[in-house]
């Protein structure tokens, strides 16, 4: 039987090599899809009224009145702002006791206060946590984009 191998020693290589490739390989598993995270959500412009839902807060000092040359007497400083985002309403913050609305828009969101009857849009960028940083456009009175958006908006709840 010329030309013919031996197939009993071609069995013990073929074992052999499985053997050794198994020993080490892993065989790809799907991967589960990773949650959306907040920074990635507000980065492809899904954010939502409602996954903004939570209680922030944050905190302006009097150096940082200072710095921003918005010291008000009236005020006691350091000054903590709580604000509360539920389902397109709020309430709290720098935007009045009667509270308001507010409605997003990619990564646009525009505050509607009912006691001042007045529109402020930011920018949001969030971080993994769900912390808001809000920044004013440009038409923005500097008054308000210091009191309402100057500071990371923490979320506590």
């Amino acid at each position: 039987m010329q030309g013919m191998r031996n197939p009993i020693r071609l069995i013990p290589v073929a074992l052999a090599a499985t053997a050794i490739l198994g020993a080490g390989a892993r065989v790809a598993q799907p991967s589960e899809p990773t949650p959306p995270t907040p920074r990635s959500m507000a980065a492809r412009g899904e954010v939502t009224a409602a996954s903004l839902n939570g209680t922030y807060r944050y905190e302006l000092t009097l150096d940082e009145a200072t710095e921003a040359d918005m010291v008000d007497a009236e005020d006691a400083y350091p000054i903590v702002v709580t604000v509360t985002l539920a389902d397109g309403d709020f309430e709290g913050g720098c935007f009045g006791a009667a509270g308001g609305t507010y409605k997003v828009d990619g990564d646009q969101v525009t505050f509607h206060s009912i006691e001042y009857d007045y529109d402020m849009t930011v920018t949001l960028s969030m971080d993994d946590e769900g912390n808001l940083n809000l920044t004013p456009d440009e038409s923005m009175d500097g008054g308000d984009a210091f009191h309402c958006f100057s500071e990371e908006w923490t979320k506590i709840a």
